[in-house]
C-alpha cells in the first residue's frame, strides 16, 4: 500500500508526484529525473517503473479532481484494523468512505458509509503501515487499541450465551503462509482428550476471513479443515466450519468459547485481542503481530527452544514451523485446569517420527532429504502409510521441487481419504 501524489500547476504543467510508502517522502520524481530519499527495499522502483509505464503523468487531467475524503480499503487485516481503522476516531468526520469492501464497518463507530465515487480523489487514514520492519515493535498497549479492541467487542453481541455443559474451542489453523506443521494431529488429540471429559464439545475451525458480508473462497484452508474432519470419529464432537466467515459472524460466535489454540498471525486477533478467551497462542520464532503482556493464566506461548523452524527463513511471516504436539497439548491442558478446573491428564504422548527425523536447517543436506525419503518409502510399503506420509512432508518442505516426493504424497492421501 502507497500513496502517489500527483501534482501540477494552475495550466497542468510541470507534472511531478511525491511517493509514501514507509516514510512521509520516500521518493520524488517527473518524466526526467526520479530522487529517491529513503530507499524501502524495491517497493519504491516498482512503485516508480508503474507509474512511468502507465504515464500517468502525461495524462492526469489539468484540473484535479474534487477531493472526496477519507477511505478504508485494504486487503490485509492486520493493517486494516490497526493501521486505518485505529485511527478514525481521531478524525473529526462524520463519514468514511468504501472502495471494495471492508473487514468492518466503520457504521460500529459511529460513522456514516459511503461508496467511493471514481470521479473524486481521497486518502487513507493510515499510521505508518510498516513501521515494524525498521525494527519498531507495534505498540498495541497503546490506549487507541484497546478503544478500538473494546469499542468493537461492545458493538457486536454474542448470538447466545455460553453452556456450561458444552465445551467450546475456537482452533485456528493456517492453509498457506507460515503455520503449524502439526496442526491436524494437535486438534485430533485435544478433541479426544476434551471428548473423554465432556458430554458435548463445539469445535470451531477457523482460517481465513473474508470481507464484510462477503464469503470468499480460501481453498488451501479448506483442505486442512476436511483433513480435521476426516480425522476426529467422535459423536461427542460437532465441527463447525468459520473459514470465510466474516469479522462479526466470527466475533459473535467466538464469545461463546471456551478457549482457543491459534497461530501468532492474525488468525489469533478475535479470541485474543477482541473477545479475551483463554488459550494457547503458537508462532514462528520471528513474527508474532500482538506482542505485550497477558495475564500467564489465560494466555500461554510456546517456549522458543521448542520451537522449529522450516525453510530458507528469509521471509517470516511466510516461515513455517513445527512444535511437538505433546508439549502443545499440556500447555492446552494447563489452561483447561487452571480456567475449568478440569483435568485432561496432560503428559507426552508417543510421536512416531518427531524427534528422530525431524530437521534443523543446517542438516538438511540433500543425502539426509534422500535417506528420510526412501525410509518413507520402505515405511508405504509395509503398509504405515501415517508414518510415511509424516516423513514425506518433512521432505517435501526441504525439497520442495521434488516431484515423486510429491506424487507419493498425493498417492497417500488419496488412499487415505484425505
Amino acid at each position: 500500500m502507497s500513496n502517489c501524489l500527483f501534482f501540477a500547476d494552475d495550466n497542468g504543467e510541470n507534472r511531478w508526484c511525491l511517493i509514501q510508502i514507509s516514510h512521509f517522502f520516500n521518493a520524488v520524481f517527473n518524466k526526467d529525473i526520479i530522487f529517491v530519499y529513503n530507499k524501502f527495499g524495491k517497493v519504491v522502483e516498482l512503485v516508480v517503473k508503474e507509474i512511468l509505464e502507465l504515464q500517468v503523468l502525461n495524462f492526469f487531467p489539468k484540473r484535479p479532481n474534487s477531493f472526496g475524503g477519507v477511505v478504508v480499503d485494504q486487503n490485509r487485516p492486520f493493517h486494516y484494523f490497526y493501521d486505518q481503522f485505529i485511527n478514525l476516531p481521531d478524525l473529526c468526520l462524520s463519514e468514511v468512505y468504501i472502495k471494495d469492501g471492508c473487514y468492518l464497518s466503520p457504521e460500529i463507530l459511529g460513522f456514516n458509509v459511503y461508496k467511493c465515487n471514481e470521479n473524486n480523489s481521497y486518502i487513507f487514514p493510515c499510521s505508518v503501515g510498516t513501521r515494524f520492519q525498521f525494527g519498531d515493535s507495534i505498540d498495541l498497549n497503546r490506549p487507541e487499541a484497546f478503544r478500538m479492541e473494546n469499542k468493537i467487542k461492545s458493538s457486536i453481541s454474542p448470538i447466545n450465551q455460553v453452556d456450561k455443559e458444552v465445551f467450546s474451542l475456537w482452533y485456528g489453523i493456517t492453509g498457506t503462509k507460515r503455520s503449524l506443521v502439526e496442526q491436524v494431529e494437535l486438534i485430533e488429540l485435544v478433541s479426544e482428550k476434551l471428548a473423554e471429559k465432556y458430554d458435548e464439545i463445539v469445535l470451531y475451525i477457523d482460517g481465513m476471513t473474508s470481507h464484510e458480508a462477503r464469503k470468499e473462497l480460501f481453498p488451501e484452508d479448506m483442505e486442512v479443515y476436511r483433513k480435521i474432519k476426516k480425522r476426529i470419529k467422535s459423536k461427542k464432537i460437532k465441527i463447525i466450519n468459520m473459514i470465510s466467515e466474516d469479522y462479526k459472524i466470527k466475533i459473535k460466535e467466538c464469545m461463546k468459547c471456551n478457549a482457543f489454540i491459534a497461530n501468532g498471525g492474525f488468525g489469533c486477533f478475535v479470541p485474543l485481542r477482541i473477545c479475551g478467551i483463554p488459550g494457547v497462542v503458537h508462532s514462528n520464532l520471528q513474527l508474532f503481530n500482538f506482542p505485550g503482556e497477558y495475564n500467564k493464566k489465560k494466555i500461554v506461548f510456546p517456549s522458543c527452544e521448542y520451537v522449529r523452524e522450516l525453510g530458507n527463513g528469509k521471509r517470516a511471516d511466510y516461515t513455517s514451523y513445527s512444535i511437538d504436539w505433546r508439549y502443545l497439548f499440556n500447555l492446552f491442558s494447563y489452561i483447561v485446569k487452571i480456567n475449568y478446573n478440569v483435568d485432561l491428564g496432560a503428559k507426552c504422548f508417543p510421536h512416531p517420527i518427531h524427534d528422530k527425523f525431524f530437521l534443523a536447517k543446517s542438516e538438511a543436506t540433500s543425502a539426509v532429504i534422500d535417506g528420510i525419503r526412501d525410509m518413507a518409502y520402505e515405511f508405504y510399503e509395509k503398509g504405515d502409510r501415517n508414518v510415511a506420509l509424516k516423513m514425506l512432508n518433512q521432505a517435501y518442505i526441504y525439497r520442495p521441487a521434488g516431484d515423486k516426493i510429491k506424487s507419493t504424497i498425493m498417492k497417500i492421501e488419496r488412499e487415505e481419504g484425505f
